[in-house]
């Protein structure tokens, strides 16, 4: 069971690959894969050092600064790049 999920995965992830070099992917999708390469590489990270250790003050700069760039990005979709209006 475990080899038949292991090459599923592998096939889905070639799919991916395969439609983002394609461009085939649309906005919405190559967003999450986006997103869901994001938290790969944060989950990785973490789990790969011994002794982090994140205080509050630390997170709430990551969530502050994940906002402020998520409102950037939005705002350039939307308004042009100006994060006031």
């Amino acid at each position: 069971m475990y080899y038949k999920n292991k090459i599923r995965i592998i096939e889905f992830l070639e799919e991916i690959k395969t439609s983002v070099e394609k461009d085939e992917l649309p906005e919405p999708l190559l967003q999450q894969v986006g997103e869901f390469y994001v938290k790969y590489l944060f989950t990785k990270t973490v789990s790969e050092s011994e002794n982090i250790e994140l205080d509050k003050d630390d997170i709430l700069k990551f969530i502050s600064l994940g906002w402020f760039i998520y409102t950037g990005l939005l705002a350039e979709e939307t308004t042009g790049g100006d994060l006031i209006n």
